[in-house]
């Protein structure tokens, strides 16, 4: 196994080391979880030349099709020799609610882990997160309500209750954030 791994960025020549120390390591499949947020042209695609060099010697290369969607023509490699992976959704949501004192229940995609708790605003709920807390990701408008209640009360008090995995009929589904075509680099190809 051959890993190369990037903080945010890495120079052309490590991956194609990458891709080199691969193929001379007899790996059947490489993947390759960076890419670019827009198309770049196959002659100066990296991923795209060393995918090229490991497909001529019969190894697969997956890539990361990028995570710049949800705008149209975001996906970074376009190269017909590479296996593109989207980000997707599970079959399943965790739901939770947050019963505040007066008696309003609202309820949330949830987030836990360990310690006392935090409620904040989250537009974008189509996304994994990890937190170190029980949290509650809410959309703006429920937010607020729960801001109105605070501050409207010396002693405000919310209970965030144990969540419940609910199955998602609309899943798997592409990931709002998960690059998608068209391809402009080469039209004929779809990725």
């Amino acid at each position: 196994m051959s890993s190369t791994s990037l903080a945010s960025s890495c120079s052309s020549a490590d991956v194609l080391a990458a891709f080199d120390d691969a193929i001379a390591n007899g790996v059947d499949v490489i993947t390759i979880s960076i890419g670019t947020r827009s198309p770049v042209d196959l002659d100066r695609d990296t991923i795209a030349i060393g995918g090229f060099h490991a497909t001529k010697r019969g190894i697969l290369t997956v890539h990361s099709a990028g995570n710049g969607g949800p705008d149209p023509a975001t996906t970074g490699s376009v190269a017909p020799w590479l296996l593109s992976v989207a980000a997707s959704t599970i079959d399943r949501k965790f739901e939770s609610e947050v019963v505040l004192d007066n008696g309003k229940i609202f309820t949330f995609l949830a987030l836990q882990a360990g310690a006392k708790g935090v409620v904040f605003p989250y537009a974008e709920l189509d996304t994994a997160s990890v937190v170190s807390l029980p949290a509650a990701g809410m959309d703006p408008k429920r937010f607020d309500a729960i801001a109105s209640y605070q501050n409207s009360t010396k002693n405000p008090v919310a209970k965030i209750l144990k969540s419940d995995t609910v199955t998602d009929p609309g899943a798997p589904a592409v990931a709002f954030f998960s690059s998608r075509g068209p391809n402009v680099i080469a039209y004929a190809i779809l990725k």
